[in-house]
């Protein structure tokens, strides 16, 4: 019984960061697409993935060459997170 809650949270956690992941390619093709600031879909996905990018960047630096590559450095600890949490479930 309590395998199969632990298991289903697990899975809802690899859903959810599957989800940011999305958020984060969204607000990188909207940063290369003139779009208005003031559209309340862009305001919500800079205020979903602006605060993790910063506190990336206070610690490692991300930029080169005009180059910002925060998102690809998060996507890419995003999926580790969720191919450990994924074997976690298959395994139990």
């Amino acid at each position: 019984m309590l395998d199969a809650f632990v298991g289903s949270v697990l899975i809802l956690i690899v859903m959810i960061i599957s989800l940011y992941k999305w958020i984060i390619i969204a607000s990188v093709v909207l940063s290369w697409l003139k779009v208005s600031q003031e559209n309340i879909l862009v305001q919500i996905i800079h205020l979903v993935t602006q605060p993790v990018f910063k506190f990336l960047k206070r610690y490692i630096p991300t930029q080169y060459n005009n180059i910002d590559f925060a998102p690809m450095i998060i996507i890419l600890i995003l999926v580790l997170i969720e191919t450990f949490l994924g074997r976690l479930v298959i395994g139990m």
